[in-house]
């Protein structure tokens, strides 16, 4: 295990070279409409309290989240997805753009909608949530038509991103396609998956998950560490990837690490959150920060230790924001060496 000094200088210089880096994302793009107002009263129609509107936000939710944050800590994306031919699709498509997006490779599909999930905030509390979605798998012509772009695009990038959101993208075919690509041009993948798609990505570099996916996935339900371990080694074993990353909120997050003669290393790291006002995203800031560290040359365990720190910093922030470098690199600047991680497991 690196020493904890080290980890902590290292994943510094590796923040330094995300810049310019190429990320092909695919996965369930989203629009987070978000309509926040003050609730003074409740009303007379029924116990519900009535939301004075002061604005409107539209953001980047899903997969378009993960891409967000690419392109906020410098790195270049492709994005690979589906949206509706409506006007929402149009301004997803326009926003990631503005943001210097690749998005020739995202597909439109007339007969389902752009998902959207609207969030109704009174001050800092959501009152309401109400989506707007498809999940049926799309039409086959449409993962022919994106299997066959991701042949000549995957071996012009530096790591391949998927976030699964079960909403219809993703299936066994085209996680088949991306695995089999990533192997012949040696390109690593970080998955984000859903529990329904969560045993089919077999060989990947990193699956990223979370407690309640994990135990959903294995049918086994994480109650403390011991069976905290027996469900990463399950996941490891039935995967055949490099790591599973768990992580388990205001605990941090464990990694299960593939070393040399099937030897494993787990290694648990405390979460950095001073201050948790809104979890929405986490989990896509530390899909979108492991992409770019293993871009830049980060081991798994340093790129593990730079997503939880970015983890960290948005848990602070309302919806889904993005975490900036200059934030990244001050907040490593800040923290002790002594509390990064700790080896829980070796065999």
């Amino acid at each position: 295990m690196i020493k904890k000094q080290k980890l902590l200088s290292k994943s510094i210089e590796h923040l330094d070279n995300f810049s310019g880096k190429k990320i092909l994302v695919i996965g369930d793009l989203m629009v987070d409409q978000y309509i926040f107002g003050e609730a003074t009263r409740l009303s007379p129609e029924a116990p519900v309290p009535v939301v004075d509107v002061e604005s409107v936000e539209y953001r980047l939710g899903g997969a378009a989240n993960t891409i967000n944050n690419i392109v906020s800590l410098g790195g270049k994306v492709y994005a690979v997805g589906v949206i509706g031919g409506d006007e929402n699709g149009r301004w997803l498509i326009k926003e990631l753009r503005r943001k210097g997006v690749t998005v020739s490779d995202i597909v439109v599909d007339p007969q389902r909608p752009t998902t959207t999930k609207t969030r109704v905030m009174a001050g800092h509390h959501q009152i309401v949530r109400f989506d707007r979605e498809s999940k049926e798998e799309i039409n086959p012509s449409l993962t022919d038509k994106i299997v066959h772009s991701l042949k000549d695009r995957i071996n012009n990038v530096d790591c391949i991103a998927i976030s699964d959101y079960d909403k219809g993208l993703i299936n066994v075919k085209l996680i088949n396609s991306v695995v089999k690509l990533s192997h012949k041009f040696n390109k690593p993948i970080v998955v984000d998956p859903k529990v329904k798609h969560h045993l089919q990505y077999h060989g990947v570099t990193i699956v990223k998950t979370n407690t309640k996916n994990a135990s959903t996935a294995t049918c086994m339900a994480i109650m403390d560490e011991k069976s905290l371990l027996d469900v990463g080694f399950k996941l490891l074993d039935n995967l055949r990837s490099d790591a599973i990353i768990i992580t388990q909120g205001k605990d941090g997050m464990t990694i299960f690490k593939r070393c040399q003669k099937k030897a494993t290393d787990v290694i648990h790291m405390p979460a950095f959150a001073r201050e948790v006002y809104d979890v929405t995203g986490a989990g896509d800031v530390v899909t979108a920060v492991l992409a770019l560290a293993l871009s830049a040359g980060a081991s798994i365990e340093e790129a593990a230790f730079l997503s939880n720190v970015a983890a960290g910093i948005k848990v602070r922030k309302i919806g889904t924001n993005v975490v900036r470098k200059d934030e990244l690199r001050t907040f490593l600047s800040s923290l002790n060496p002594r509390i990064t991680e700790r080896r829980i497991y070796a065999k």
